[in-house]
């Protein structure tokens, strides 16, 4: 099926356009105004209605020194029957720093090394009831 290719006329003499059709800065200007007149009055609205609502869950009162935490970092407690230090702590975990034994050999040539390894990290509740050794 063949399309028709030619555009179809746009009738001219219907359309009784001015030069004050186009001008849109008059328009705008007063237009911006009553936006933000409703946005504002919509805020309002919203403000007041969020007041009179009661809360669901209100937030308990608490001393700031206390923490929802146990356990807090730079804590010395008794991990395993050794002091430990508290590394960090967040909502699901303290870590805490075990220290390793030490390892100790002679070497080929006689000489006796002592190699300290870094301490193990440890991941416990921060609710955990171990004993606090020191803040």
């Amino acid at each position: 099926m063949k399309r028709n290719k030619r555009s179809l006329p746009i009738p001219q003499h219907e359309f009784g356009f001015t030069p004050d059709t186009f001008n849109l800065t008059q328009e705008t200007t007063l237009d911006g105004e009553r936006i933000a007149r409703e946005r504002a009055e919509a805020e309002r609205a919203r403000q007041l209605a969020e007041a009179a609502q009661s809360a669901l869950f209100a937030p308990t009162k608490t001393a700031p020194e206390s923490h929802a935490y146990r356990l807090r970092a730079g804590d010395l407690v008794r991990y395993a029957g050794q002091p430990c230090q508290i590394v960090r702590v967040n909502d699901c975990a303290a870590v805490v720093a075990v220290a390793r034994p030490a390892r100790e050999f002679t070497t080929l040539c006689g000489v006796r090394v002592r190699i300290q390894p870094k301490p193990a990290l440890v991941r416990i509740s921060p609710q955990s009831e171990i004993p606090i050794l020191s803040r």
